[in-house]
């Protein structure tokens, strides 16, 4: 189901992208932090993983249209089962993405100042994931990828042809579950992140 979203996700960006008037635009660079969530609720009992990332990449804007690439890198995690108590990932980890994403956005400007409201996707492809010596990557069953929607916005400010921007973005998971396999009878999971960001453009 995941390999066949991200070809339609990706014809969906380079449609709204050509669609989009031939004005100002800009690009630069961008470099926020991550608060990811995921839970997994079963027989009464309720897991979860609380992640902080750091990410960077590039991003560019079409008036309209956002687009960005980021590598994406896990700082620090803690699992928790509900009642059982929690602890953090054990020393060595290592957990990366590369996050493609595409916003929809409406600015409005305020002099130097444009807000700016979006909805948008984002597909997190895995680069790796080894917590405790365990390479989950190497396990067929697993796949941690996922697709979300996006909400949120931002608020850039211009100087001559540099703009410094703050974001702020929700992202929903579609695609929560972490494993090929069916789920259980009843069992529920749910993944989040909360994107916070600085970017650095150059107008176009």
């Amino acid at each position: 189901m995941k390999t066949i979203i991200v070809p339609v996700f990706l014809l969906c960006m380079a449609c709204v992208a050509s669609a989009q008037p031939a004005r100002r635009m800009q690009a630069g660079v961008t470099v926020q932090y991550d608060h990811y969530n995921f839970t997994d609720s079963n027989y009464g009992i309720s897991a979860t993983d609380d992640r902080g990332n750091l990410a960077f990449g590039v991003f560019f804007d079409a008036i309209y249209l956002r687009a960005a690439v980021q590598y994406q890198r896990t700082l620090s995690g803690t699992l928790a089962v509900a009642g059982y108590g929690s602890a953090d990932y054990p020393t060595g980890f290592s957990i990366s993405f590369l996050n493609l994403q595409v916003l929809g956005k409406y600015p409005l400007p305020l002099g130097s100042m444009t807000i700016w409201p979006a909805v948008g996707m984002r597909y997190s492809h895995p680069l790796t994931m080894q917590i405790g010596g365990v390479d989950y990557m190497s396990d067929p069953n697993i796949d941690v990828a996922d697709l979300y929607v996006s909400f949120g916005g931002g608020i850039d400010f211009s100087s001559g042809s540099v703009i410094v921007g703050l974001f702020a973005l929700y992202d929903y998971s579609l695609t929560p579950s972490q494993t090929k396999s069916p789920l259980y009878p009843g069992e529920q999971v749910s993944g989040f992140d909360l994107e916070l960001g600085v970017s650095l453009g150059f107008a176009l």
